[in-house]
């Protein structure tokens, strides 16, 4: 387990042990006062004996009240020092986990997190570093204060008479052998305890989350069961570690108390017994030699009981430690040793596959999209239309062809080389608990605050932002939960303006928005793509009519492509496609905010169509 620990602590494992070794120095410590009071004790009881010195110069009340002063004194540096040292070497050596975990997350493959529940992701940041934290902080220092004491309090005790110390340590042995059946228990028994309560953290999540679903359809939802039955799991498990720990730490503190029934029963000097502290009446010096050991006893007791505690600590911590060094062993996708550089903002993907788990996602994929031009990927849900974007950002490498940008192949550029060609607007959105200001220029810190202002401008939102509270140093909540949905992706389409990548990437970006925020964010996204190379994932065709090129999946296939008018001629996928898509739109006429179809000839004004979703002028 030290082993573990240390690997934890890295660059700052040797302030750890100094911290400790002043803790274990503190323990001693505390036992000298018992020492001390012994000797002066010794000195009343046989004065002027060689060890108590000569003609009672030795141990007087007055030096031994001036030594314990001392004693104290240095105990309060010493604790002090331990204190200072130790928890500021656990806190920095936390500090650098947190920063590193973090860091080696954000390194790691989407697919790596896909394959795990929230409650196991976040564990590593919140449940395992949590329970690390209390043992490098305080409870290593405090094991190492108890061992430190219970040893040398008993050398202490055998240096006076060794068989009153074999008298204290009777208790050791059967505790010794409990405590050894307790971590037995503890090591396989702690593994099923963070498990479920990683459990309960992913439920309690979804529970918050969804809490507008449970409340519409009741406490008898599939989420409330899911919540349940983590809260039982949880309980039971825990119940069951009080069955096994709780009784043997109950018989753990009986074995110890059978030290005190043996020193008194063995150890104690009364008129006329054989004991071993001597023969026939009580000799003062044995009877002091028996409170020394009485005393001191009590001292090393009260640290072996806390063993118990501090076990039960280092199991949990091993176990989380496992855990955090198992998710280090998974590393990010391989990574070149020089960066590659695109000649331009082209996109290609050559005979493309991919598979999930097995399951094969995409086949064959080939397409090219020029620089500066819009090309529009169309199909069914689970066509494979967000595998494409995922790929092409490198969140999970191909199994088979190859992903380009400018001819580079992305496994050739480092993660920061790609993203500074790439921008991508989700339909799910991501803002941070900061002020408005903050949200957008995170996508280029070194923003100023003209061009923050100017891209919020562009996406449509800086009339919103000065109508909140502080204007653009307004902090908006987590995922900016103070805002409206289509307030929150203009906001993500400014963070995006402001990165001014050469390569746009448009996923759904206006699918769950209502039609006044549709028309904002179609203007916002306009503005973006003006001489840009564009990547559109639609399910509505009438906003991708204008895109040089129009790709149609079918079960992880390219079945069609080509211009909107070529597509509608030939009759295939994508013309059924648009005929279905016109019987709703019959069914429903459109609102004037309704987006227009360009095809449509009722949404002609004066002879000319209304402008449409991506329609925007750009050279190819």
């Amino acid at each position: 387990m030290l082993t573990m620990i240390l690997r934890l602590a890295g660059p700052h494992r040797n302030r750890l042990l100094a911290g400790v070794a002043l803790r274990m120095l503190d323990g001693a410590l505390a036992l000298l006062p018992v020492l001390v009071l012994f000797l002066a004790l010794r000195e009343i009881v046989t004065p002027g004996t060689p060890e108590a010195g000569d003609g009672g110069a030795g141990w007087t009340p007055l030096r031994a009240g001036l030594c314990m002063a001392g004693i104290v004194a240095l105990r309060f540096i010493v604790h002090g020092a331990s204190v200072r040292v130790g928890h500021m070497a656990g806190f920095h050596i936390l500090k650098r986990l947190r920063l590193h975990y973090a860091e080696h997350l954000r390194g790691l493959p989407v697919s790596w997190f896909s394959r795990r529940d929230l409650g196991e992701v976040s564990g590593a940041l919140l449940q395992d570093l949590g329970n690390v934290e209390p043992v490098l902080v305080e409870k290593l220092a405090a094991m190492g204060s108890a061992v430190t004491q219970i040893a040398v309090g008993l050398a202490c005790i055998a240096v006076v008479d060794w068989r009153l110390a074999l008298l204290v340590s009777c208790g050791f042995v059967p505790a010794a052998l409990l405590m050894w059946w307790v971590n037995g228990r503890l090591r396989r028994r702690m593994p099923e305890r963070i498990r479920v309560l990683a459990a309960l953290t992913s439920r309690t999540v979804e529970f918050c989350q969804g809490i507008g679903v449970v409340k519409a359809f009741g406490i008898q939802g599939k989420s409330t069961a899911l919540y349940e039955r983590a809260v039982a799991a949880h309980r039971d498990v825990n119940l069951g570690l009080l069955r096994y720990v709780g009784a043997a730490a109950t018989l753990y503190f009986t074995c110890l108390e059978l030290g005190y029934a043996g020193l008194i029963g063995f150890g104690l000097p009364v008129p006329g017994d054989v004991t071993v502290a001597g023969v026939g009446g009580v000799d003062p010096a044995a009877f002091a030699s028996f409170l020394f050991a009485a005393v001191m006893a009590f001292r090393i007791y009260g640290p072996t009981h806390d063993l118990v505690d501090l076990s039960g600590f280092m199991h949990q911590m091993r176990t989380s430690g496992r855990r955090l060094l198992s998710v280090e062993a998974d590393g990010p996708l391989p990574v070149p040793a020089v960066s590659a550089v695109p000649a331009d903002s082209s996109v290609r993907f050559e005979n493309v596959a991919f598979a999930y788990d097995g399951t094969p996602v995409l086949r064959d994929i080939t397409f090219r999209i020029a620089p500066r031009t819009m090309t529009a990927v169309v199909g069914g849900s689970g066509a494979g239309k967000t595998t494409l974007v995922s790929l092409l950002c490198r969140f999970w490498d191909v199994d088979a062809g190859c992903v380009r940008i400018g001819g580079v192949d992305v496994r050739d550029m480092r993660e920061e080389d790609l993203w500074r060609h790439i921008t991508v607007v989700f339909q799910r959105f991501s803002l941070f608990n900061d002020t408005v200001r903050a949200n957008i220029r995170f996508a280029r810190p070194d923003a100023t605050d003209d061009e923050v202002v100017a891209a919020a401008v562009a996406a449509r939102c800086h009339e919103f932002i000065m109508e909140l509270p502080d204007g653009y140093d307004t902090v908006i909540g987590e995922n900016g939960a103070s805002l409206s949905g289509g307030q929150r992706q203009r906001l993500s389409i400014a963070r995006a303006m402001l990165k001014n990548a050469p390569i746009v990437v448009l996923d759904e970006a206006t699918a769950s928005v209502d039609l006044d925020n549709e028309r904002l964010i179609q203007e916002a996204i306009q503005n973006m793509v003006q001489s840009k190379t564009v990547l559109l994932i639609a399910h509505r065709l009438a906003t991708v009519a204008a895109a040089h090129q129009i790709l149609v999946l079918d079960e992880g296939r390219i079945v069609d492509s080509g211009t909107h008018a070529g597509l509608l001629a030939g009759g295939g996928q994508y013309a059924r496609l648009w005929d279905m898509q016109s019987t709703v739109r019959s069914w429903n006429p459109p609102s004037p905010q309704d987006p227009p179809n360009p095809q449509d000839p009722s949404e002609q004004v004066g002879g000319a169509p209304r402008q449409a979703f991506g329609d925007v002028p750009m050279s190819k």
